[in-house]
């Protein structure tokens, strides 16, 4: 048997467009943080940390967009779900 983390929280039948980056996304029955007993004693740290660096980003940087042309690559991994190359332009 083998456990494929890269497809933790892409569940299509939990979450519409499960591919989809939506930080948004309510609800979010994701288990990032581990659940019950084992929950990320760190993670509503996390999730504010995160929250301010992206509006942070956001109102620093407004003209940051995706770069045309270069679609994101995604990693290939069993082990990671994430992204091997994101091009970015500012404006």
């Amino acid at each position: 048997m083998v456990v494929y983390h890269a497809s933790a929280n892409r569940d299509e039948s939990v979450f519409p467009a499960a591919d989809r980056l939506d930080i948004a996304r309510a609800p979010n029955d994701h288990v990032s943080f581990g659940f019950g007993p084992h929950f990320c004693v760190g993670a509503r740290i996390a999730r504010v940390q995160m929250a301010t660096l992206i509006r942070r980003v956001v109102a620093e940087l407004p003209g940051l967009e995706l770069a045309s042309g270069a679609p994101p690559k995604r990693l290939v991994s069993n082990f990671q779900n994430g992204l091997k190359d994101l091009r970015i332009r500012w404006r």
